[in-house]
């Protein structure tokens, strides 16, 4: 349903979602974070499913990093 939104049909409404995860994912293990973004990037269109494919990409990344990098700081660029 979220993707099907006309309004998420650019990367600025993804990258929300996945600072929202990062956070909950990322403060939750004490592991500190820092996201950067350039400002051109939000506003990329991002057509049919491919919003929700790179929210479920960054979901998987970020758990191999929590499961396998055993990483105290994560930089999200």
């Amino acid at each position: 349903v979220w993707t099907a939104q006309p309004h998420h049909d650019h990367f600025e409404s993804v990258a929300v979602r996945m600072r929202e995860f990062a956070g909950e994912l990322l403060e939750a293990r004490q592991i500190e974070y820092r996201v950067e973004m350039d400002p051109s990037v939000a506003k990329l269109p991002l057509p049919g499913g491919q919003p929700y494919d790179i929210y479920l990409i960054f979901k998987e990344s970020l758990h191999n990093v929590v499961k396998y990098a055993e990483a105290t700081r994560v930089l999200i660029s």
